[in-house]
C-alpha cells in the first residue's frame, strides 16, 4: 500500500482522483467493475470513518431526497390520475377508490416512496408496541391503543 501511495504522490494523483479516473476510463474495465460491484462496501467503510461519517450521511440524504422528490413529481403528473382539488375534497372521496388508486400508483410509479412510507408506518407501530399501553404526556397519563393495521385502513385492501 505504501508503494502504491508513494507512486500516486509522485504522479500528483490523490486517491479520490485515482478512483475518478478509473470510473471515467473505458480502458480499465476490470478496475471499474471492481469499484462498482463493491460500491456498497466502499460507502459503508467511508460511513464508518469518523471524519467522513457526516459527509457520507449528508450525501446519502441528498440522494434519497432527490430520488423521492422525483418520484413525487412523477406521481403528481396528470397522466396518473391522482390530481384532485384538495380544498374541496371530501372525506368520502379520499376514503373511497382514491386511496386504493393512490396505493397502486405509488407502488408502480414511486416504489421507493412506497417502501419509505411503509417503513415509517412500521416504525411507528413498533414504537407503540415497545411503549406499552400507558405513556405519560405532560401531566397526563395517556393510553396508547396498539392495533395491528392492515392496508385496508389506507385504502389498499386488495394489494
Amino acid at each position: 500500500l505504501d508503494n502504491v501511495l508513494a507512486c500516486m504522490e509522485e504522479n500528483f494523483l490523490t486517491p479520490a482522483d485515482f478512483v475518478d479516473h478509473i470510473l471515467g476510463s473505458t480502458e480499465h474495465e476490470s478496475a471499474r467493475n471492481s469499484l462498482t460491484t463493491k460500491a456498497v462496501r466502499i460507502c459503508a467503510a467511508l460511513y464508518r470513518e469518523e471524519h467522513a461519517h457526516s459527509h457520507v450521511t449528508q450525501w446519502a440524504i441528498t440522494i434519497v431526497r432527490d430520488m423521492l422528490r422525483t418520484e413525487v413529481t412523477d406521481l403528481s403528473l396528470e397522466k396518473h390520475g391522482l390530481r384532485f382539488k384538495a380544498t374541496s375534497a371530501t372525506v368520502e372521496q379520499l376514503e373511497s377508490a382514491f386511496m386504493h388508486q393512490l396505493a397502486e400508483k405509488m407502488q408502480e410509479v414511486a416504489p421507493n416512496l412506497w417502501h419509505l412510507f411503509f417503513a415509517l408506518l412500521d416504525s411507528t407501530l413498533q414504537q407503540r408496541r415497545a411503549m406499552g399501553g400507558n405513556v405519560k404526556v405532560g401531566n397526563e397519563d395517556m393510553d396508547i391503543y396498539v392495533e395491528e393495521r392492515d392496508l385496508g385502513e389506507f385504502g389498499g385492501d386488495n394489494i
